[in-house]
């Protein structure tokens, strides 16, 4: 959780939580409450505590968007739902062309197949520039 990292940074750079706090512009309590992981915390004070603790901003939510698997389970979502309406689509086209010609039939089919091959490339982007911000992060 990003508390966790904020709590980690704080201490390997040996900074008491109410001098993080105030660098932050907050109470030491909220502070402590974000550490641990009982309040939540808004994108605004993940970017003041990363500016503060000399971290990039990534390297503080990277273990959300890793170890929760968030990232990719809502890609998979996306992909799920995307595929599940080609396939309806699919089958509705099916159906209901079997009396159009088949110039026009096929011109559709390659609509769709154009359109899933959009998907996987960007797919396929995503997933690099998902490891190359992972890489710059670790360095």
């Amino acid at each position: 959780m990003v508390g966790d990292q904020i709590r980690k940074y704080r201490i390997s750079q040996d900074i008491t939580q109410m001098k993080l706090a105030q660098k932050m512009g907050i109470s030491r309590q909220t502070l402590s409450k974000i550490e641990t992981n009982k309040q939540p915390v808004t994108e605004d004070m993940i970017h003041r505590a990363a500016e503060a603790l000399h971290v990039n901003y990534h390297v503080l939510i990277e273990s959300d968007m890793v170890h929760n698997g968030k990232f990719w389970n809502e890609t998979v979502d996306r992909i799920s739902q995307a595929t599940k309406a080609i396939h309806e689509k699919t089958a509705e086209l099916g159906e209901s062309d079997i009396a159009i010609d088949n110039e026009k039939y096929e011109r559709k089919m390659r609509m769709i197949r154009n359109r899933l091959i959009v998907i996987f490339c960007i797919l396929f982007l995503v997933e690099i520039i998902y490891f190359l911000v992972i890489d710059m992060c670790n360095r």
